[in-house]
C-alpha cells in the first residue's frame, strides 16, 4: 500500500510540475505579449493555476487509480507497463494541446477548443497557415514535451519493487477513499457550485487569465 500511495504521490507532482513547465513555454514563445505585465503578476499565475490543475489531476489519475487497485491485488509487471503506457498517451495528448495552443493563440486570443475539429476537415490548411520556421519549431517543441514527460516518468515514478498481493477489502477501501478523493477534487470541492475557468482568472489581462488556465481541463 505504501508503494502504491507514493507512486500516486509522484503522478500528482509530475503532473503539477509538467503543467508548470508547459506554461513556462507558452510565456517565453510569447514573451512579448507579457512584456507590458508586471513581473510577480506573472509569478502569480503559478498559484493562480493550482486550484484548476488539482481538477485537471483528479481526471488524469482516474483510469491510472482503478489500474493500480489491479496491480494491488495482483502485482504482475504488464500492469505496471500498461499503468505507464496509459500516462504516456496522456502526456502526448496534453504535449498536443498545448503546443497546438502555441500555434493558434496568436489568431485566436484563447485557449484550444472544439474549433480545431473544422480544420481537421482540411488538415493541409493547418500547415499553410503557419511558416514552414513556425512549424518546424513547434513541432521541435511538442517533442522535447513529450520526451521530457515520457522520461521523467519513466526514471523517477515507474520503479516499483515487488509487492505482495493485498486482501481484497484493502483493495476496495483503497479504491473507495482514492475514488472519492478524485472526484471531490475533479468538482473542485464539496461546495455547491463546481470549479469553473474562471476560478484561475484574477488579472485585468486576458492572456494572464488564459495563462492560468489549465489547457488539459479547458
Amino acid at each position: 500500500m505504501k508503494q502504491i500511495i507514493t507512486l500516486l504521490l509522484k503522478l500528482l507532482i509530475f503532473w503539477f510540475l509538467f503543467f508548470a513547465f508547459t506554461r513556462c513555454v507558452f510565456i517565453l514563445y510569447y514573451y512579448t505579449y507579457f512584456s507590458d505585465i508586471d513581473f510577480f503578476q506573472i509569478l502569480s499565475i503559478f498559484p493562480h493555476a493550482l486550484h484548476l490543475d488539482f481538477s485537471t489531476v483528479c481526471y488524469i489519475l482516474a483510469l491510472p487509480v482503478l489500474l493500480f487497485t489491479i496491480y494491488y491485488l495482483h502485482p504482475k509487471r504488464w500492469i505496471n507497463t500498461l499503468i505507464f503506457s496509459v500516462n504516456g498517451i496522456i502526456i502526448f495528448l496534453y504535449s498536443l494541446i498545448t503546443t497546438a495552443e502555441l500555434g493558434i493563440y496568436a489568431e485566436w486570443k484563447s485557449k484550444l477548443s472544439s474549433k480545431v475539429f473544422r480544420y481537421f476537415e482540411s488538415p493541409d490548411e493547418i500547415y499553410n497557415s503557419v511558416s514552414t520556421s513556425t512549424f518546424f519549431l513547434l513541432l521541435l517543441i511538442f517533442i522535447i514535451q513529450l520526451m521530457l514527460g515520457l522520461g521523467i516518468s519513466k526514471k523517477w515514478i515507474f520503479k516499483l519493487n515487488p509487492i505482495k498481493p493485498a486482501k481484497f477489502y484493502n483493495a476496495i477501501l483503497f479504491i473507495l477513499f482514492s475514488f472519492s478523493i478524485l472526484l471531490i477534487g475533479a468538482r473542485g470541492g464539496v461546495g455547491q457550485i463546481p470549479i469553473t475557468q474562471s476560478n484561475s482568472y484574477f488579472s485585468k489581462h486576458n492572456i494572464v487569465n488564459l495563462t492560468a488556465v489549465n489547457s488539459g481541463w479547458n
